[in-house]
């Protein structure tokens, strides 16, 4: 069997990525509602990165306009397409209201641009060691007026899961 017939089999599985949009008026002076960010997308041809969504957000923000800019992301989701409206709910503890509006792409497409799943840091019960090594790359890697490459290049990608915070669920790619 190749893989290819083995992935058609399984529902579980997407052959396509999902870049849902929200209301973002209240946190850019250019934002705007879910639907005019989606037709936005449409004229534009282009997805934009306009902000961090990382365990470092915190931090980034302290950064210089530059360097923050280069921790900017897409967020896509490979959830089955029959799923997608699992993700536009309200859900407790998710600082981002996602809307039913979005544009769908093939997972090749999303690989091809240089998209990566991103990597979640289990957190659970005190296990810290991997988060410790984690922030000790980002402190390395990162000053207010300097980030140091290739080192920080993975820091966009990295989320923790912990009882207060856990979206692995949701499956996204950067």
């Amino acid at each position: 069997m190749s893989k290819e017939f083995a992935l058609s089999e399984r529902e579980d599985v997407s052959r396509f990525m999902v870049h849902l949009t929200r209301d973002d008026r209240q946190d850019y002076d250019h934002g705007g509602s879910a639907r005019s960010n989606l037709l936005s997308i449409l004229s534009e041809k282009r997805v934009r990165a306009l902000s961090p969504h990382c365990t470092f957000n915190r931090q980034i923000k302290a950064l210089s306009g530059k360097n923050a800019v280069m921790f900017h992301t897409t967020c896509f989701t490979e959830t089955p397409l029959n799923r997608i409206h699992l993700l536009v709910r309200d859900i407790l503890g998710r600082g981002v209201k996602l809307a039913p509006y979005g544009i769908c792409f093939t997972k090749d497409f999303i690989v091809q641009q240089r998209g990566q799943p991103t990597i979640y840091i289990n957190e659970y019960n005190n296990n810290t060691w991997l988060r410790e090594c984690v922030d000790e790359l980002f402190e390395k890697s990162v000053t207010p007026t300097k980030v140091i490459k290739p080192h920080w290049r993975t820091l966009p990608f990295v989320n923790s899961m912990h009882d207060g915070y856990d979206f692995l669920w949701e499956r996204e790619w950067r």
